[in-house]
């Protein structure tokens, strides 16, 4: 039975690894639907292998995603804003630019985490990746791989300054092909007006 797919897909960066695997993710990619739409942002991964800005969005829009950078839309339903910063761990963010005449409910995709420490506060909900969930989660001493990269913030939901963040384990690997009590993952997110 094929389920309805969701109102809006958020890809957090790092697509890919090796340049050459991007034909491969676009195809991937072209299999996706969402109802309102499909938003990326650039990770560190994107910058190693030279998959950035212009050439990067000409090559998702074909595959009908919108590249974020530094840059918000509104989306008159759900009524919202999606906003997206290039990299924070690379420092190319411009979270000002970014969120520049939103108002309102505001969703930013960025794909380090450790955006919040900047971010809490003027954005209602922040979707993140980057750390891997930490890939290796020992039992007693959780990932300090992962908190390290992440600014702090390895996997699942925080809450700052009225700020809620959601941060995946993603579905791919760092480094070594290795995951330990962290599982890759999809997130489903479901939003509600409040009262609603």
């Amino acid at each position: 039975m094929d389920e309805d797919p969701p109102d809006i897909i958020a890809i957090t960066g790092d697509q890919i690894s090796d340049r050459s695997d991007s034909a491969t993710c676009l195809g991937f990619m072209s299999d996706l639907h969402a109802r309102i739409g499909i938003w990326a942002v650039q990770g560190n991964w994107e910058h190693y292998v030279n998959w950035t800005g212009q050439t990067l969005r000409e090559n998702l829009a074909e595959v009908n995603v919108t590249l974020l950078l530094n840059q918000a839309q509104r989306l008159e339903e759900p009524g919202i804003w999606i906003a997206g910063t290039d990299d924070p761990s690379l420092e190319r963010d411009r979270l000002s630019q970014t969120l520049e005449g939103t108002e309102g409910f505001v969703v930013l995709l960025a794909h380090s985490p450790a955006i919040m420490k900047r971010a809490s506060g003027g954005v209602d909900l922040i979707l993140a990746g980057h750390t891997h969930g930490g890939q290796v989660r020992l039992p007693l001493l959780g990932a300090p791989w992962g908190t390290r990269i992440g600014g702090g913030y390895n996997y699942g939901i925080y809450e700052e300054n009225d700020t809620i963040m959601y941060v995946t384990s993603g579905v791919g690997m760092a480094h070594l092909p290795i995951r330990f009590l962290c599982p890759p993952e999809i997130a489903y997110i479901t939003l509600r007006r409040e009262g609603g």
